[in-house]
């Protein structure tokens, strides 16, 4: 989990695939090993939008063995 952040407010944050999710406040969660697009969208006051996006690599959560002793 990472909290991504934008200067622009009153953007809204997306990803392309399921690999995470990505909540309104910018924290992103992975949920499968991988990479996701992330993309911060801004509409201006003449409808006019800017997208800008980067890709992230999500990581395989370590398989670690039960504690013994």
């Amino acid at each position: 989990t990472i909290t991504l952040a934008n200067a622009t407010s009153n953007g809204t944050w997306s990803v392309n695939n399921s690999n995470a999710t990505i909540s309104t406040s910018g924290v992103l969660t992975g949920s499968a090993a991988g990479t996701t697009t992330v993309s911060y969208a801004v509409t201006n006051s003449d409808n006019c939008t800017t997208t800008v996006t980067a890709v992230r690599t999500i990581n395989a959560l370590p398989i670690l063995t039960a504690i013994s002793g």
